[in-house]
């Protein structure tokens, strides 16, 4: 009787003895798993699909001498160098014969790799027919213009509002300011100008800028005229607003040209109507900001010289004392640039 509890009780610590084994096997999987756990995104960009660390330092070795074995270092170096140059960071993704193989897309895309890394992390496969992957062949095909209102002083020579027009303004007036954050409204909307690039690009658009420093020279005209030269499919013009009469307005608030305008066709000044709205739409909903109704005019110099869609969008007012310091924060310019870039996303989406 006593053998037989003995044997039982043995067994039963065997099973224990096992079952507590297997789960520190199991953990210490875990942990391995963990710690082989690499980052794969950077600037808040995804890359997994394009990129490994085990198998980027593996196979370039030079990596590693340059930047060491720092997982964030690496990560970085190849997003900045390595996708220029077309490493290949993972086995299952080679870009070099991704461009070779695909001659459509290259007549899409162009040349250099890192726009052909970018398909391949958000759409996967070129010539899936899912309405996503036809969405991204939308986006890469697009060249949005930026064009941060004003500069660090105006130009007060004057020019012709439209083609053969003998209506005249200033080429470019100052700019509103900000009482309490106490920045111009040319040093604000190229942070957010620059802000919105970066997130435009990361979603596969081309981009173009009138100016990426505020120490220039630029004619509305001139903006105009750089949009049109680089064959842009829009332009957004980034302003704040400013008013002398109250600080109690606010919000987002989109401009466009108005119907009967002598400049534009029919189907761009429609098409301008369309990005205006959808700008100040999604702005606000990424802010929390009023959506302000959207004002037409056909006095804007550098919407009746833009070849393109053209919208205007007043991303807040400079006058109110809690937007002024809002638009002056780096993360709520973030937001800012997000919900345009949503904004440019629903245009494209029609």
């Amino acid at each position: 009787m006593n053998k037989g509890i003995n044997g039982s009780m043995k067994k039963q610590g065997t099973i224990l003895l096992m079952l507590a084994m297997a789960l520190l096997l199991i953990f210490a999987r875990a942990e391995t798993a963990q710690a082989e756990t690499y980052p794969t995104v950077y600037n808040g960009k995804h890359y997994n699909r394009v990129y490994s660390y085990k198998y980027y330092t593996r196979t370039h070795p030079s990596v590693v001498k340059a930047v060491g074995t720092d997982p964030e270092k690496v990560l970085q170096y190849f997003v900045l160098c390595g996708m220029p140059r077309g490493h290949q960071a993972i086995s299952s993704f080679n870009v070099k014969e991704y461009y070779e193989s695909h001659k459509s897309l290259r007549k899409i895309l162009g040349k250099g790799y890192r726009k052909y890394y970018l398909y391949y992390q958000l759409y996967g496969r070129f010539g899936d027919e899912s309405a996503k992957a036809k969405k991204g062949i939308k986006i890469f095909s697009t060249t949005v213009c930026l064009d941060p209102g004003h500069q660090s002083r105006g130009m007060s020579a004057r020019e012709p509002i439209g083609p053969g027009s003998g209506t005249y303004k200033a080429k470019c007036s100052s700019g509103t300011y900000g009482r309490w954050s106490r920045l111009n409204e040319y040093q604000v909307v190229i942070k957010i100008a620059l802000k919105l690039r970066t997130e435009l690009q990361a979603r596969g658009y081309n981009v173009v800028m009138t100016r990426t420093r505020n120490d220039v020279r630029l004619s509305n005209i001139d903006r105009a005229q750089i949009a049109n030269k680089n064959k842009a499919d829009l332009m957004i013009r980034l302003h704040c607003d400013g008013q002398d009469y109250g600080s109690w307005l606010h919000g987002a608030r989109g401009m466009a040209a108005a119907g009967g305008n002598r400049y534009l066709s029919a189907k761009t000044v429609s098409g301008g109507q369309n990005l205006a709205r959808q700008l100040a739409r999604c702005q606000s909903k990424a802010t929390g900001q009023p959506m302000l109704e959207t004002l037409y005019t056909n006095e804007m110099t550098g919407i009746n010289w833009a070849k393109m869609p053209c919208a205007i969008i007043e991303m807040g007012y400079m006058s109110n004392p809690s937007e002024d310091l809002n638009l002056a924060r780096s993360s709520y310019q973030e937001t800012i640039a997000k919900g345009l870039a949503n904004g440019v996303d629903a245009y494209i989406a029609g």
